[in-house]
Formats: structure tokens, sequence, C-alpha cells
């Protein structure tokens, strides 16, 4: 019942005391007391503005914290930027206060002497009362990202004016994450102040509803307290949220560790296939992976150079073939020019592999230079919320959906087409197929050039959530070695579910142990899994078992 008096009385002083603006002429006499001498009425007006709700109040009162406010013929006026005329003097172009548009006289813009201005300039204390009225007035931002934000930062020790504007928004807000963190920032609010009741209602509302964002604030708090049965009510709380944390920690690691396997499969089937099937050892195939990611970077540039601002977000879908185009191709002219003669001959296959890497690396850093990032498409930015604090992002999410597309493609191809059937029978028994018409060389150069692109398509999903540098090939190539190794060679199958693996153990042990340290382990885990399964997970069956 106090609670509620309390909360009648704080609004009712509020409305009456920050009434909000029924007409531009209230607004103007409130923007003219920011110029006032006394603090008392500056702070009133700032706070005024900030419970005005009027979305125009934003970028005014950001551009009185910069300092870009003048008085001009008894109004308040925004510079809108300094220059000098013809008579090297400095003339600032002023802007309308409400719409931040230039004020127009005789058919131009207004310019005027900044000698003829009256600064409003604020003060350090000001620009703190600036920053938490800008809070409030994103409360209601149409945007329920910015909404969200405010409500965090409004929700802080200090904040209490804050209160009977967070239960009314939690009255209308639809948004039901933005109602969690309305709720978190109200028992926030309580949780300091000075009723020891509230206070432990709001310690009982944060640990059920699992706030991350007070649990230090509770921690803190605990290790003050004397009363052992409040010291029960926190240790809970406490326990509450360290165990949705954990929870939260678990489900990304995994989601994480799904996209990393996703691109390690990507990588792996190629090798599967150039590797399990052909016996070559390529070091060069994390290469065609690196230079996917470039063609994606060639493509992005492309499109900011030559196509308009709003086709921007389609310049990813085009470098998806780009990549795998551009990997086919480099894969194909190394089979042709190298390994073609080295057939038979694993060493010198490796040595030779391992030399075009380091020329394809050198090549790249001379025409790119060591690092580059490649910009999301805007379809690919932000995420799915799918509990709370787990954030599935668009670009991971995308990345599992790609790799899962690739798989099906490739069983596709492998499984169901002649093109498939012909390399299947080249790899089992290359001396029948060539006796039965088969171009056994010309199923090698498709062959690399397939698994070359293939690795492209990794490159260019990398671009996503890495950046592109020459040597990124060599930091996923014994990695995927690993993955077709563990899986059982030339098993796609195997490549698939090995590449998940991998990809959630590294995940799971780089929180833990140094990321060095965590592939080393890995590594240490495959080794002795391959002691009791030298054939890996899957395999091989009848002829290419005895092979």
């Amino acid at each position: 019942m106090t609670y509620r008096i309390t909360f009648l009385i704080l609004s009712i002083l509020i409305t009456f005391s920050h009434p909000v603006f029924s007409a531009d002429a209230d607004v103007h006499e409130i923007m003219l007391q920011l110029a006032d001498s006394s603090f008392a009425v500056r702070k009133n007006a700032i706070d005024s503005l900030g419970r005005s709700r009027d979305p125009r109040m934003v970028p005014f009162l950001e551009k009185f914290a910069e300092g870009s406010l003048y008085i001009y013929e008894g109004k308040v006026v925004v510079e809108g930027g300094i220059e000098m005329n013809d008579d090297f003097e400095d003339v600032a172009l002023l802007l309308d206060a409400f719409t931040m548009q230039p004020i127009i006289r005789d058919g131009k813009a207004l310019q005027i002497l900044v000698t003829d201005l009256e600064s409003v300039d604020a003060a350090r204390k000001e620009r703190r009362l600036v920053r938490d009225a800008l809070v409030v007035l994103k409360l209601f931002d149409p945007d329920p990202n910015l909404r969200l934000s405010a409500v965090t930062k409004a929700g802080k020790k200090g904040l209490d004016s804050n209160f009977p504007i967070l239960e009314e928004l939690l009255e209308t807000e639809k948004n039901k994450r933005i109602q969690r963190a309305v709720r978190e920032s109200i028992a926030i609010i309580q949780l300091h102040q000075g009723d020891p009741a509230l206070h432990l209602n709001a310690v009982e509302k944060l640990g059920d509803l699992r706030s991350n964002r007070a649990l230090d604030q509770i921690k803190d708090f605990r290790k003050s307290n004397t009363d052992p049965e409040a010291d029960k009510i926190y240790k809970f709380a406490i326990d509450q949220i360290e165990g949705w944390q954990r929870t939260v920690q678990f489900v990304r690691n995994v989601f994480s560790g799904i996209s990393l396997g996703s691109i390690l499969i990507l990588m792996a089937l190629g090798l599967s296939i150039t590797f399990g099937l052909m016996g070559v050892i390529n070091m060069a195939h994390g290469e065609m992976m690196m230079v996917g990611a470039y063609a994606t970077f060639v493509t992005q540039q492309l499109f900011v150079n030559h196509f308009p601002e709003s086709a921007f977000n389609a310049y990813f879908l085009c470098a998806i073939p780009i990549s795998f185009g551009a990997a086919a191709i480099v894969g194909y002219l190394i089979e042709v020019l190298v390994i073609r003669h080295l057939y038979g001959r694993p060493l010198e296959t490796l040595l030779a592999t391992w030399g075009v890497s380091l020329i394809l690396i050198q090549i790249a850093r001379r025409i790119f230079g060591d690092n580059i990032a490649v910009n999301s498409p805007t379809w690919l930015q932000r995420g799915v919320e799918v509990a709370q604090d787990i954030t599935f992002p668009y670009n991971r999410c995308f990345i599992i959906l790609f790799c899962a597309l690739c798989i099906g493609m490739m069983y596709f191809i492998i499984g169901r087409t002649k093109l498939g059937l012909l390399l299947r029978a080249t790899m089992q028994n290359r001396d029948m197929a060539a006796s039965l018409g088969v171009s056994t060389r010309w199923i090698d150069g498709f062959t690399f050039a397939l698994g070359g692109g293939l690795a492209g398509l990794a490159g260019c999903a990398l671009t996503q959530i890495s950046n592109v540098t020459p040597d990124m090939g060599q930091k996923y190539i014994v990695n995927c070695f690993l993955v077709v190794v563990t899986g059982g060679v030339g098993k796609l199958v195997g490549a698939i579910w090995a590449g998940l693996g991998l990809g959630v153990v590294t995940k799971f042990l780089e929180p833990i142990f140094q990321a060095v340290w965590a592939n080393a382990l890995t590594l240490i885990c495959v080794v002795i899994f391959i002691q009791f399964k030298p054939d890996g997970l899957f395999p091989p069956k009848g002829r290419l078992a005895d092979d």
C-alpha cells in the first residue's frame, strides 16, 4: 500500500512539474531557459525537454551537449557548420531547432557571423543531465532497439525519477523482450532504495528474472549483509542467475561450435574428394578458401564502386557463385600444372602443394595487403533472440543453413548425376573406368575444381564472421585434415559428423584454455580417437576397405 501511494505522489509531482508541451511556442520558451545564468533554471529546462516525449528534442539536446546552440533574434537556433567567408570571417549556417533544416531567408540558407551570435554552452553537469534526458526521450522511441537500450540505461542507481515512467511504459509496451527489461530496470532501481522489505523483494524479482545485469550488485549487497534470512534470499537469487548463465553459455558454445563446424565441413567436403578418394595430400586446399574470401571482397568493392547504394545488399548473393568459380579455377590449374605430374608420389605432392600455398599467400599479400574486412549485408546483421540472453546472429544462422544446402547439393551431384557416377567410378577403379571410355584426366581436373570450389564457398561464408587475411587458410587446413581422417577417409557423412564434433569441442575448450592450447588439446583428442578407431567414424567397406 505504501508503495502504491508513493508511486501516485511521484506521478502527480512529475506531471505538474514537467508538463507535456501542447504548443511549439511553449517549447521555445523552455529552450530559451538553457541560456539562463541560473543552473537550477537550466536543469529544470533540460528535465522538461527530456520528459516532453517529443522526438525532435533528441537531436536538439545532442546539439546542446555538443555546444552547437546559439541565440539569434530571441530564438534558439542550431549551428549547422562554420566556414570562412570572402572576408576571412567565420560564419555559421543556422538550422531550425525543431526540424534541423537550414533557415531560409531571401531564398537562401541563412548564414550569420559567429561574433553576432550568443553561444549557449553546456557545462559538464548539464551534459550529464542531457544524457539522462535523452534516455527518457528514447523510452518512447518507435524503434524497439532504441527503446530497449534506453530502458537498460534508465534502470540504474540514482535514477529514481525514472521509476514512474518505467511503470507507465510497462503498461503500454507490447514487446515481450522490452517488457522484461522494464521489469528488470524497475527492480534494479528498487534494489537501491532504503526500504529493506522493498530491497529484498527486488532481489527476489531479479533472481526470478535471472538478471545478469544485477548479478554483481546483488553480490555486493550480500557481502555487506549480516542477516541470515536475507543471506538465503541473496544466495537463492545468485544461484538462479548463475545457473541460467551457465545454460546460456552452453547454448552459445554449441551454436558457435556448429557454425565453426559448418565452415570445417565445407572445407572438408572438398578435401574428402581430393584426399579421401584420390589420395592426394593438397596442402594448398586452405588457400582455395582464401581465394573465395578475396573473391567476396572484390565483389563487394565492385558493388560499392559501380552500383547504386540500394543494390549493396545483393552483393553477397552474387559473391557466392563468384567465390566458387574463382576457387574452382585455381583448383583446376593446380591439378593441371602441378598435381597431374605427381600422382602416386604423395610426399612430392605434399611438398609441391605446400610451395603452391606459399606462392598464393604472397600473391594475395602483394595485391590486398595483410588484413581487410567484408561488410555484411543488412539482412545478415543483428540476430534472433530465442530465449533470454540467447541471441543467434543471422550471419551464423546463414552459415549453418548454407552448409546444409551445400551438403545436399554434394550428395545430389555425387549420388544422382552421371558426372558423379563417373567420378565415383574413376576413384574406385581408374583403369576399368578408362577402359570404358571415361576421360580420367578430365575427371581429375573436375574433381579438384569441385573440391576447390567448395573451399571457396567456405571462404565466402567465413567473411561474415572473420576478417580476410592472406594466411587465413593455414588456420583451418590442419583441422580439415583432422575432420577427414576422423570421419573416415572418403566418407562425406563422416566429414559432416566429424566437422560438427570438432567445431563444438573447440568452442567448449577455448573459454577454458587459450586458443592455441585448445587446438593442441583437440589434436590430442583426435590422436587418441584414431588409436581406437583407425578407420574413422565411418570406415570404408567392400573393395575400398581392401585398398
